[in-house]
């Protein structure tokens, strides 16, 4: 483990994921990547003063799930980390939602994350994607018509709910990841839900990044994820110009938010863009389900005559306009 342990140290580093006396719940899966995950951090416990602790979310969906629960237990035993364990009825939520079952795993996993992370006082929580995940996730967007903000694909680190999530092994492939756990003989299990061509993500990374690497382009999953790296430094850039404007524009009434409507015109439309999506991520929690299509139906109000007329957007969104404001509010 010491060649992968030379890769992930530099990049944590680099990206200031891991400091002296952090405190960090692992996501915990039982798969090569999160169990590499935990065996790196547990190597670097003592002379970096870590405080660790693993979750892993049972989700009931396989016949397989209650072995991956007994052997996320059997390897938190054995490197001395303690392990929490929460079952969630995934297919339930999904149904109860209307999302996918692997929009629906997303959800429950980081919200169980958090949860058990405030419930600890645990400062980080880090889960286990690669750069093959983030090369996949790059290609899942550009073929569904994603802008940068999709494009920046999977952050190297991000708050939520004054948590920080970081991605430790972004830097490092999956190849590197497996060849390191069949040298130090360290056991994993395996999902079968990653071989269902059911999954979009699935086929991807089965089908058409291998079909690309040898008839199109060699190394294409390095340079997708290189891509993802100029989007999120690019992005990243415009978020914080956006939310300087924002911050000034914006004004909040419960659970109503407004932006005055000659100022929104003023904005550059990249901006403009961003300022938007940043009101309607404060008003319903995230920007899910929002199309181009809605965000020009909403740059319309702002465009059209001084009249009122509104908007039903998805999750019960209302976008509204009178004289001098765009409102936004869940109906």
């Amino acid at each position: 483990m010491k060649r992968l342990l030379n890769a992930f140290y530099p990049y944590s580093h680099h990206h200031d994921l891991i400091t002296s006396g952090d405190s960090i719940l692992v996501a915990l899966s039982g798969g090569p990547d999160s169990v590499a995950l935990l065996k790196l951090l547990t190597m670097i416990r003592q002379t970096q003063k870590l405080k660790l602790a693993c979750l892993h979310v049972n989700h009931e969906l396989r016949r397989s799930a209650d072995r991956d629960e007994r052997f996320v237990r059997k390897i938190c035993t054995a490197w001395n980390v303690p392990c929490y364990v929460k079952r969630q009825n995934v297919r339930r939520v999904a149904q109860q939602k209307k999302l996918s079952l692997e929009e629906a795993g997303r959800e429950v996993r980081y919200r169980v994350l958090i949860k058990k992370a405030r419930e600890l006082k645990f400062r980080k929580i880090a889960t286990a994607h690669t750069r093959d995940d983030q090369a996949e996730t790059v290609m899942m967007r550009i073929l569904r018509g994603a802008g940068l903000k999709g494009i920046a694909a999977v952050p190297v680190k991000r708050q939520e709910e004054g948590r920080l999530i970081i991605r430790p092994l972004l830097g490092v492939s999956k190849k590197s990841i497996l060849a390191a756990l069949k040298r130090a003989k360290i056991s994993y299990v395996r999902d079968p839900s990653n071989e269902d061509d059911v999954y979009f993500r699935n086929r991807i990374r089965k089908n058409l990044l291998p079909k690309i690497e040898k008839e199109y382009s060699r190394g294409i999953s390095d340079r997708l994820a290189a891509l993802a790296d100029d989007a999120q430094a690019l992005y990243g850039y415009l978020a914080h110009e956006a939310q300087k404007r924002y911050r000034t524009l914006s004004k909040r009434h419960g659970k109503t938010l407004s932006l005055p409507v000659r100022q929104l015109r003023s904005l550059h439309p990249v901006i403009q863009t961003e300022v938007l999506f940043q009101a309607i991520e404060e008003v319903q929690g995230n920007r899910r389900r929002l199309t181009r299509k809605h965000l020009h139906a909403i740059q319309g109000l702002l465009k059209g005559p001084n009249k009122a007329a509104s908007l039903t957007l998805p999750q019960r969104l209302k976008a509204q306009r009178d004289r001098e404001r765009l409102i936004l509010k869940k109906s």
